[in-house]
């Protein structure tokens, strides 16, 4: 068992942790290529700051994996959870950095020895003498939640340097100054309407799942509006061992693989009163702020009233 670090050591990752944090994750066999969306982040070496938001399963890291392998700048990587603090982010950083530099790795790896001001500091020295442009990859930004944490990503969004990129994958982008390079066209954002699978790919991700589910690609591709995990999990879901091809109608969204996935990638996420909300007000074919108040106003044993996260109307 390792050993239990104390004080401002407590939470700097060890050598193995920095490895496992900053290698860029392989292109597995049977992935969908995405040429179209690689060739546009490609091209868009001339922005500071690239961004990929969007829900669990809509295959961010592995665009990302593809785009390192065809890119010809260096790619540094730092894959954050939700443990990670400010001090654990810059270790990261700088040590991504540095295997993606020639420069003293020992130096670089040495977690907890020096402050955080002198962390940055060091940062910024990185930044400013990298030998060549770099394309630094921050995945699961959503885990950032500190604003200590979030001030380390507004350094390098603001020190990149000319010819690098900062790229912020997750979920949701913490509170960040990105509104002026936004106006000054130098963010390019990528959502969930550039990551949905289109028609074809989705024709290939199924006949990598069982062939004879290509047949009704285009029936799971609209019900799924080219989710990756979806028309994946739907795949395994109708997928027969004795080589037959189970009727689509039995994809429904019940099924344990789809329950798992949102359990562990969604609502394990969300905090319990939400959880209690979805709950509920997804008995409701259409919704707005007063009749979700209603619902959920036994589970919460009060009197419904109008929530500023819940007012509007949606479908």
């Amino acid at each position: 068992m390792r050993a239990r670090r104390s004080g401002a050591d407590a939470s700097a990752p060890d050598r193995l942790d920095l490895r496992a944090k900053t290698t860029i994750p392989p292109v597995r066999a049977g992935t969908v290529p995405r040429p179209g969306l690689v060739n546009r982040l490609r091209a868009a070496n001339g922005h500071r700051l690239v961004t990929l938001v969007a829900p669990a399963g809509y295959g961010k890291t592995t665009l990302l994996s593809q785009w390192a392998e065809r890119d010809a700048r260096r790619f540094a990587w730092v894959a954050l959870d939700g443990g990670d603090e400010a001090s654990t982010l810059l270790e990261c950083v700088t040590a991504a950095l540095s295997r993606s530099d020639p420069i003293d790795e020992d130096e670089a790896h040495r977690p907890g020895r020096r402050s955080r001001a002198s962390g940055a500091a060091r940062l910024s020295s990185l930044l400013d003498g990298l030998a060549e442009p770099v394309v630094l990859v921050v995945d699961d930004v959503q885990a950032v939640r500190s604003s200590s944490s979030a001030a380390v990503l507004a350094t390098l969004i603001l020190h990149m340097p000319s010819g690098s990129t900062l790229v912020l994958s997750g979920r949701e982008l913490p509170e960040l100054p990105i509104a002026r390079l936004r106006a000054d066209r130098e963010v390019f954002e990528v959502g969930v309407e550039d990551l949905a699978l289109g028609r074809r790919d989705a024709q290939l991700l199924l006949r990598g799942v069982q062939p004879e589910l290509e047949t009704v690609a285009d029936e799971l591709w609209e019900r799924t509006e080219g989710w990756a995990a979806g028309l994946h999990l739907a795949g395994l879901v109708l997928r027969d061992g004795t080589g037959h091809r189970r009727p689509v109608a039995e994809f429904t969204g019940d099924d344990r693989f789809v329950v798992d996935y949102f359990r562990l990638e969604h609502l394990s996420q969300l905090d319990p009163a939400d959880v209690a909300f979805l709950t509920r007000s997804s008995i409701l074919e259409s919704m707005c702020g007063p009749l979700c108040d209603v619902v959920v106003a036994g589970a919460r044993g009060a009197p419904g009233g109008s929530n500023p996260r819940r007012t509007g109307h949606h479908r």
